[in-house]
């Protein structure tokens, strides 16, 4: 009990207080940050290889029609081969981070080796030549890898019993 005040206000020095208004501004510039993240890949990934036209018109940015696919962006692997590449695009700011799903993990897991994850540097997008920083097979590299650290930073919690018998 001693030490209870002091570690309050540790813990309280630590926490950053946000209003609604600052967090609603925060998640606008994210979104706007997340959809031109994913402009800059669509026009990437249409000059990263010399597709025919064909090719082209099938690239295509998912997230505007289903925001569960579990990626945002379908694309081909190369000009001559008609083997898919599941995208997903996450754009930063600062040090490179991102947040990945319960349901991003999962299409990763199941697509494998045809899953990206496309790290996009925000500040960097408008700059000639810029390209993001490509993860394949994200599942293997970044969940089994010691190169990068897993936070849990939410979880989803739910009775294990019927609430209309409390």
């Amino acid at each position: 009990s001693n030490y209870e005040p002091l570690f309050t206000n540790i813990v309280n020095a630590k926490r950053k207080t946000t209003s609604q208004e600052e967090l609603l501004k925060q998640l606008e510039h994210e979104r706007i940050m997340g959809e031109e993240g994913e402009q800059f890949v669509l026009s990437y990934e249409r000059n990263r290889c010399p597709f025919p036209l064909s090719k082209l018109n099938k690239i295509k940015q998912i997230s505007l029609v289903d925001v569960s696919a579990g990626y945002d962006i379908i694309s081909f692997e190369n000009e001559i081969s008609n083997d898919r590449r599941y995208i997903e695009v996450k754009t930063f700011e600062g040090k490179p981070h991102f947040n990945w799903s319960a349901n991003e993990i999962n299409s990763s897991k199941l697509r494998q080796d045809s899953y990206y994850i496309y790290l996009v540097d925000y500040s960097k997008i408008k700059t000639p030549g810029y390209q993001p920083y490509i993860i394949q097979n994200p599942y293997k590299e970044v969940k089994d890898n010691d190169k990068w650290k897993m936070t849990p930073s939410s979880y989803l919690v739910e009775p294990t019993f019927d609430l209309k018998d409390v």
